[in-house]
């Protein structure tokens, strides 16, 4: 029982004495922060955010075989331009020995056709005059008229087997996928480039649904934007623009305008506790040493340089820049010196 008592008793002493030596130590310093001052003013401000786009094609095509063969020729590749009516591929109806020449079979079996049918048409003719003097009779007639519709149908498909040989570019443009190669097998409706024309390029970019987008930012030129159609992700809303020199099926780096006009520009430094639609800026008193005030605003847009805001009230207004954690002291009262300040 004594040694509880003792040990009580102890430990009573040394909380205490721990008091007595904590309570006797100075106060830490509190440390005056630095800051930097900015005078607010209406100017013409212009606000973007970074987004990546995809690239469609305003206007594509699809080329596929027309007849069974094989693909001989495809002389151009992805990204090679061309005018309208340019060879893009040439199909052969058969191989032996290996690859023939452009269209020659084809030019050989027309060739056949037209002399068949030349051939079947004078026969006919004669046999026509024969009929008419009961040199032949009307049976005969009847199937030199047969025959010659035949030749007729050859020579028919003959031009347009010749004609589907070929596949040429239906307008000024791009290659934008093989989607075959010299060599493979082509049957009737089988895709073999994927074309698409030359000039304005679609430029599609998804962004949050209450931002309000006001144009969109490439290369240094600005470009009109006009909301997508069909639906998109939830939460998202699409914006198209048109712009030449892209390649359809790629992705470009740019800006959406979020805000341009007339206002009060704010920068990210300058302010506390922002969420695009409302901010607390930390004014300085004229004196520059009595403590800052905190005062919310609203804000008319926002983006990845600062924000704007409307200029009532604000014109003129002396607000302090620095960190966030700088700041957060400032708004807790602490003392401040202004950077430059003499």
């Amino acid at each position: 029982m004594l040694v509880l008592l003792s040990l009580i008793a102890g430990a009573v002493f040394l909380i205490r004495h721990q008091h007595h030596v904590l309570s006797s130590e100075a106060l830490p310093t509190a440390w005056t922060v630095v800051i930097r001052d900015r005078t607010l003013g209406e100017e013409a401000v212009r606000l973007t955010r970074p987004a990546v786009a995809d690239v469609e094609a305003v206007s594509e095509s699809v080329l596929a075989s027309r007849l069974s063969g094989y693909v001989t020729r495809m002389p151009l590749y992805e990204g090679t331009r061309f005018k309208r009516g340019d060879l893009l591929a040439t199909i052969e109806m058969s191989q032996s020995g290996g690859m023939r020449a452009q269209g020659n079979s084809l030019e050989a079996d027309l060739a056949f056709a037209k002399s068949a049918l030349m051939a079947e048409e004078e026969h006919l003719q004669r046999s026509r005059k024969l009929y008419q003097i009961g040199g032949v009779s009307l049976e005969q007639l009847q199937t030199d008229e047969a025959a010659f519709a035949s030749a007729q149908a050859r020579q028919t498909l003959a031009r347009e087997n010749l004609h589907n040989s070929t596949l040429v570019a239906p307008f000024d443009g791009v290659v934008a996928a093989r989607l075959a190669q010299p060599g493979d097998i082509a049957t009737p409706g089988k895709p073999l480039l994927r074309v698409v024309a030359l000039g304005p390029q679609r430029v599609l970019v998804d962004a949050p649904d209450l931002m309000v987008v006001g144009g969109l930012l490439l290369d240094g030129k600005s470009y009109p934007v006009r909301p997508w159609p069909e639906a998109t992700a939830q939460g998202l809303r699409r914006w198209e623009a048109r712009v030449d020199g892209l390649m359809p099926g790629s992705k470009v780096d740019v800006n959406l305008v979020t805000y341009a006009g007339r206002g009060v520009f704010i920068p990210d430094e300058c302010m506390l506790n922002t969420d695009g639609r409302h901010a607390d800026l930390l004014r300085l008193p004229a004196d520059g040493k009595s403590p800052a005030a905190v005062q919310t605003i609203a804000l008319l847009a926002s983006g990845e340089q600062g924000a704007a805001a409307t200029s009532a009230g604000l014109v003129g207004a002396r607000i302090a820049c620095a960190s966030p954690d700088v700041l957060n002291r400032l708004a807790g009262g602490t003392s401040y010196n202004i950077s430059g300040a003499r």
